[in-house]
């Protein structure tokens, strides 16, 4: 915790990705909530169950992608972006007479692209909190991220189910496109101040996906046998 007071840059990095985090916790329930309203509600929540799942199925090659991201401030602004933008497609849509079906199918799709778009963003965080803190304080400042998005992604579910009460779901499609456009800013800004303070960025990969899956795996194997020489 004292990390995420004393440096400013990663307070700024964390608040960004705690409130995309939010956004994303707030949208689905509402989402669901929608779904469960329909006829062939079954369905319609299968569909939004799939459109959540396939994504975590890209999360190795959205690691890989991250690493070989040479300017990797500037992407994961980009992708916050490219988030925001989808989810005001989404509250525009909710807002018209389209039919259920037809926005149930829409919002999925746009659900599925934002989702597999995190599963890269997530995998240029690591790198860029290292970036920030440095490898001696990378451990403390990772576990309070991790910490904190769990206990707002659960506060987030009380929230939203609270806001469904008096507010629209075009609204809530609208409050998750900002939090990914507050979290956006917020990014460029840490970027711009990273740059200014020529802290070491971190390299991009220069290896191929299996020869990187290769790696991986060996650096598993070797802190898995110096774990079980200490046990």
């Amino acid at each position: 915790m004292k990390v995420f007071f004393k440096n400013s840059n990663f307070r700024l990095f964390a608040t960004g990705s705690f409130l995309s985090s939010a956004g994303d916790v707030l949208f689905y329930l509402a989402f669901m909530t929608y779904a469960s309203n329909l006829k062939n509600y079954s369905l319609a929540i299968s569909l939004i169950a799939i459109s959540e799942a396939i994504p975590k199925f890209f999360t190795l090659f959205g690691g890989y992608l991250a690493d070989k991201t040479r300017d990797k401030f500037k992407s994961i602004f980009n992708l916050a972006l490219v988030r925001c933008i989808l989810y005001t497609i989404v509250g525009l849509l909710l807002t018209t007479k389209m039919s259920d079906w037809n926005l149930v199918m829409c919002i999925a799709l746009a659900n599925f692209i934002s989702d597999t778009f995190g599963t890269y963003s997530s995998g240029l965080v690591t790198p860029l909190i290292v970036a920030i803190l440095g490898k001696e304080n990378y451990a403390e400042g990772s576990g309070f991220a991790n910490g904190m998005s769990q206990t707002i992604s659960m506060l987030a579910r009380f929230a939203g189910a609270s806001m469904l009460l008096f507010m629209s779901y075009s609204s809530l499609a609208f409050i998750n496109a900002a939090t990914f456009l507050i979290a956006g800013i917020l990014f460029a800004l840490v970027g711009k101040r990273v740059n200014t303070q020529k802290l070491p960025l971190p390299k991009s990969n220069k290896l191929n996906f299996f020869q990187t899956l290769k790696t991986s795996k060996a650096k598993q194997s070797f802190n898995h046998d110096f774990y079980l020489s200490f046990a």
